[in-house]
């Protein structure tokens, strides 16, 4: 992990209401902290480069529950300064094989470093090179309910980024915590891990089905695209209009009336398309997988 000294500047805790504070990885992914009245959840460890553990106790000493929205190195990266973790069922291999392999963790640095170029590659070697404790995982399945006290939230699958995408429904204070399934960045749909368009279009119906149950989305990656200078995710919370034109996008790309542009993510994954509507931005397979 890095130094605590560039760690300093490495989080952007920002509290969002109701006890819940948005945990920022350098713009990187957002972790969120809900604290209820006997017990605190973290949801989503980050890419594992800092020390989250340490400011997680910044914020609260209450025994603390951790899950994961989806398996993905960039929201489960830090599972291993964790004892234990709850983590969707359906992604709990993809973990092994993504969040917690070494070569991952260089590719991943390398994207960060492009992207972030005056970032210093020799404080997160140690990172990408180090065998992780291990941490034991425990399934995340539908309708399951994590009791924090005076609040409880509740599991919801909804396939689409990767097989086995959660969200976590607070329905006290109406927050819908939904990781990369919804955000202002792309939604990506053509990762190998990714289910069909057509099935992501039954996750946000889903979701639409119980609106009223929320009405503020906090999501994994939330930056304002028109303001490249901002490296933070800054665009908190998202309204529920965002999954409606998530859903008018998705039905697009599904019908085939739209011709996608190239859209380059990793060099691993080769090219995707990628169409817009309204807020909403989906990349898909160039070629079947629809």
């Amino acid at each position: 992990m890095i130094d605590a000294k560039t760690a300093s500047v490495w989080f952007k805790i920002t509290p969002v209401g109701h006890n819940v504070w948005a945990i920022d990885h350098r713009g990187l992914v957002l972790s969120y902290l809900v604290v209820g009245g006997d017990r605190a959840l973290l949801i989503d460890t980050g890419t594992g480069m800092a020390d989250l553990p340490r400011e997680v106790r910044k914020l609260t000493s209450l025994p603390l529950i951790v899950v994961n929205t989806h398996g993905h190195p960039d929201h489960a990266g830090g599972n291993y300064q964790f004892p234990e973790v709850f983590a969707p069922v359906k992604d709990i291999g993809l973990m092994a094989s993504s969040a917690m392999n070494i070569e991952v963790r260089r590719l991943y640095l390398d994207s960060i470093i492009e992207a972030n170029p005056e970032m210093d590659r020799d404080s997160f070697e140690q990172w990408c090179s180090m065998d992780l404790p291990e941490t034991k995982l425990l399934p995340l399945e539908e309708g399951q309910c994590i009791e924090l006290g005076d609040r409880r939230l509740e599991v919801i699958e909804i396939p689409g980024h990767s097989a086995g995408n959660v969200a976590f429904l607070d329905s006290k204070y109406k927050y819908l915590f939904a990781g990369d399934m919804i955000a202002t960045s792309t939604i990506l749909l053509f990762l190998p891990e990714s289910t069909s368009v057509e099935q992501y279009i039954l996750s946000l119906e889903k979701l639409l089905q119980r609106v009223g149950e929320f009405d503020r989305i906090y999501p994994g990656h939330a930056p304002d695209l028109s303001n490249p200078q901002d490296r933070w995710n800054s665009q908190l919370p998202l309204d529920t209009g965002y999954l409606t034109e998530l859903l008018a996008c998705a039905k697009q790309i599904a019908t085939g009336e739209v011709k996608g542009e190239v859209y380059k993510f990793l060099p691993v994954y080769g090219d995707a398309l990628r169409h817009r509507f309204g807020r909403a931005s989906i990349a898909y397979p160039a070629t079947g997988g629809m």
